[in-house]
Parts: structure tokens; C-alpha cells; sequence
């Protein structure tokens, strides 16, 4: 069974699946703060990544270290596509439960493939290497991320 809306082939199985279970996370806004430098006084600016972000990228990484059982990252054309799944709102009645199928509210669906930065060196060698990218959000019972990897 082919999905035409992404070109991929949903009979075979992904070469690699991720599942990360929890409330998927886009990758927060860089952060900056002034500093000077020890030697000369002179003050430069300093970019960093949010806590909350390093920590959900090693959890991702981590998931990701699981999932390849060893094997070595891969260094050919890949498709990924990722499925962010949110939890219904606790307020939602079950008939609007049914009607709620796609997230279309922050976080964005590119901030939450830029957390894949965490694969680089573990999945695959680098994010360049991944020729077709699709991006999912929905809702479900059980919130989680779920990154699919397949060779071209």
C-alpha cells in the first residue's frame, strides 16, 4: 500500500522506528546572553540551547540508541517521517473527541522535526541525508513521538 500523499511505501516496515512516549516538544527558540571574555574584558555574545530542550533531545537520543540496537548510523538516502501525537484536552466530551483528529496548534511541525538534530551520529551520519521529510500531528489516547526511517 503506497500513501500517496507522502510517496511511501506503508507495506514495508520502516528500517528504523523511534517511539518516544510523552508530549512531543518542538525544539525552543536559541537563547543569548552577553559575556566577556576572561583575557581581554571584551564583551561577545553567547548563544545557547533552552534546558528543556537539551533534555528532551537526550531522551530522544537516547530512544534512538535503543532503537538501532547497535548498528551503525546510516549513510544513505532515507525518507523520516514523524508523528507527533498530543492528548485530547481532559474538557473535550467524547463526540468532540471524534472530531478532533489533526493538531494545528503550537507546537510547530518544523520545531518538532528539528529536535531530530538528536540522531545525528546514532540514526543516521547526518540530516542531510534525508531526501524526503514528512510531518504529522495529531491527536490520540497515547501522546508520544514516533520518528519512521526508511532507506531509499
Amino acid at each position: 500500500m503506497l500513501d500517496v500523499s507522502s510517496g511511501i511505501n506503508l507495506s514495508t516496515r520502516p528500517d528504523v522506528s523511534v517511539w518516544l512516549p510523552g508530549i512531543p516538544r518542538g525544539k525552543g527558540r536559541p537563547r543569548s546572553m552577553v559575556m566577556r571574555r576572561k583575557d581581554t574584558g571584551r564583551p561577545y555574545v553567547n548563544v545557547y540551547t533552552d534546558e528543556e530542550t537539551v533534555s528532551y533531545e537526550a531522551e530522544l537520543k537516547f530512544a534512538a540508541e535503543k532503537a538501532m540496537c547497535g548498528r551503525k548510523p546510516i549513510d544513505q538516502a532515507m525518507r523520516c517521517r514523524v508523528t507527533a501525537l498530543f492528548p485530547y484536552l481532559s474538557s473535550w466530551s467524547p463526540k468532540k473527541r471524534l472530531d478532533m483528529v489533526y493538531h494545528f496548534v503550537k507546537p510547530d511541525g518544523d520545531n518538532i522535526m528539528k529536535c531530530c538534530d538528536a540522531f545525528k551520529g546514532v540514526v543516521w551520519s547526518d540530516d542531510s541525508r534525508v531526501s524526503e521529510w514528512m510531518i504529522r500531528k495529531l491527536y490520540d489516547d497515547f501522546p508520544g513521538l514516533l520518528i519512521e526511517v526508511w532507506i531509499i
